[in-house]
């Protein structure tokens, strides 16, 4: 690091963040060959749908990213790479370092699932492989979460209640599992968004980068994530009774059950990580604002 002398401005300031530069480069580029090499593809899908659909489908994909592209600045860019890479790391983690427990496992949504359908991965939940095979889902908004702005975590919570309104939850066209030997579409499959501070994200690209596993193991991340994703359970289940849409309040008991297990498996953390993260905060303050009555 260099030292500033009589007057002579310090270029560690400059040099820290080309290091950070550096660093979320290498990690971008790793976190899309990861998430493309595993992303569900359209075109396999060409035998169910049919080859016009499917095009229709990836034309559709293709002019939204051009909109984006045109809309891009580079501070929306800087957190669209972030989100990549956070999408990266949970991806990896949850089978890795068990963070939504042992039976979780992860399949990358297509493009077209992102895009439509705001769904970026998709968890699937095995039982116990001695039974039936049977499996429950919960699918994951990952884009662009890091804003301490309660008002901007409360848009997307609104376009969830709204969802919740219509009797419908989250979708996926194109899906399969290995598991239940099942190609197709979900539907009515839960929809959190998960999201933390951008410190926190770069802490967790330095340990990906470094190949600290033992970190990532024990990184508090997983008791965040795993508690956003309660409390958003808890708040859309209650909404659902109170609108009358029962059968969407049975699906999200159903995975606050799953989310709870997790939770108790868990060992003891620290609390101060969930109070310290102004994400987190200002997901909670949304989230009581869009969904308690008035």
């Amino acid at each position: 690091m260099r030292r500033s002398f009589g007057g002579e401005p310090s270029f560690s300031s400059v040099e820290r963040e080309a290091d950070e530069e550096a660093k979320d480069k290498e990690a971008y580029e790793k976190a899309v060959e990861a998430l493309d090499r595993d992303a569900v593809k359209e075109k396999d899908f060409t035998d169910l749908y049919g080859e016009d659909n499917v095009q229709r489908d990836l034309a559709r994909v293709e002019a939204a990213e051009g909109d984006f592209k045109r809309a891009e600045t580079p501070q929306s860019k800087r957190l669209k790479d972030y989100s990549t890479i956070f999408e990266w790391i949970v991806n990896q983690r949850v089978e890795l370092s068990d963070y939504f427990g042992p039976n979780a496992f992860t399949k990358r949504a297509s493009r077209y699932d992102d895009i439509v359908n705001g769904v970026d991965t998709i968890l699937e939940f095995r039982n116990d492989p001695e039974q039936s095979k049977k499996a429950s889902y919960l699918t994951l908004g990952i884009d662009d979460t890091f804003s301490t702005n309660q008002e901007v975590q409360e848009r997307k919570l609104r376009r969830i209640q709204e969802r919740i309104t219509r009797g419908e939850l989250a979708r996926v066209k194109y899906f399969s599992s290995d598991y239940l030997n099942f190609r197709g579409e979900l539907k009515n499959v839960p929809l959190i968004i998960l999201g933390s501070e951008l410190k926190t994200v770069a802490e967790l690209r330095d340990l990906m980068l470094s190949g600290d596993n033992s970190g990532l193991d024990a990184h508090p991340i997983q008791n965040l994530l795993l508690h956003e994703a309660r409390m958003q359970i808890e708040q859309f289940a209650r909404y659902a009774d109170r609108v009358g849409k029962g059968s969407l309040a049975e699906i999200y008991g159903n995975s606050g059950r799953i989310i709870e297990e997790v939770i108790a498996q868990k060992p003891g953390f620290d609390e101060d990580a969930l109070s310290q993260d102004r994400v987190f905060q200002a997901m909670r303050a949304a989230l009581e604002n869009v969904f308690t009555t008035k």
